[in-house]
C-alpha cells in the first residue's frame, strides 16, 4: 500500500507531526477525500473540511512529483463526474506536466493506454509547456475521449 509520509503531510499543512493522526497517510484515503473535495461546488471549496487535500496536492506536485502522479491516478480512479476530472486536469495534472513533465513523460504516456487517463489529459492545456513535451502529451491523449468534446467519463 502506498502512503504519503506523515512528515510530508505535516510540512504541506504547516502543522507539527504530533498534531496529525499516527502513521503515514494511505494514498487511497487521501484520494477519496481529494475526489470529494473536487466534487464540491467552487463557491463552497474554501469552507470544505477537505480543503487540506488541495494544500497537500500542491506540495506533492511541487516537491514529490512521483507521489503526486500516484495521487492523481488514485484520485482519478475515484472521480465520478467530468467536472471532477476537469478540476484534476486543470490543476494538479497541468502543474505536474509544467513542472516535471520531462521527468514524468514516460509514465504519462504509459498511463495514457487507459481511456480514463486520456480523458484526464484532454483537460490539460498547454500553457507554457515546451513544444516538444506538449507534442508528446498530445500524442498520448490522441484517440481518446475528450472532456472539451463533451464525451462521457470512461468507466474505471
Amino acid at each position: 500500500m502506498t502512503t504519503i509520509p506523515r512528515s510530508v503531510v505535516a510540512a504541506a499543512l504547516a502543522v507539527s507531526e504530533d498534531s496529525l493522526p499516527p502513521g503515514d497517510l494511505p494514498l487511497d484515503r487521501f484520494a477519496e477525500r481529494h475526489a470529494g473535495w473536487l466534487a464540491t461546488p467552487d463557491e463552497q471549496r474554501e469552507a470544505h473540511a477537505d480543503l487540506w487535500t488541495f494544500d497537500l496536492m500542491v506540495a506533492l506536485v511541487k516537491d514529490h512529483p512521483d507521489l503526486a502522479f500516484a495521487a492523481v491516478l488514485a484520485t482519478l480512479d475515484r472521480c465520478t463526474t467530468p467536472d471532477q476530472v476537469a478540476n484534476l486536469a486543470a490543476g494538479p495534472m497541468e502543474d505536474l506536466i509544467r513542472s516535471h513533465g520531462a521527468a514524468l513523460i514516460d509514465v504519462i504516456t504509459t498511463a495514457a493506454a487507459e481511456p480514463r487517463f486520456r480523458y484526464l489529459l484532454s483537460g490539460v492545456w498547454q500553457g507554457d509547456t515546451p513544444a516538444l513535451l506538449w507534442a508528446r502529451i498530445e500524442a498520448a491523449r490522441r484517440g481518446g475521449p475528450a472532456l472539451d468534446d463533451g464525451d462521457p467519463l470512461p468507466p474505471r
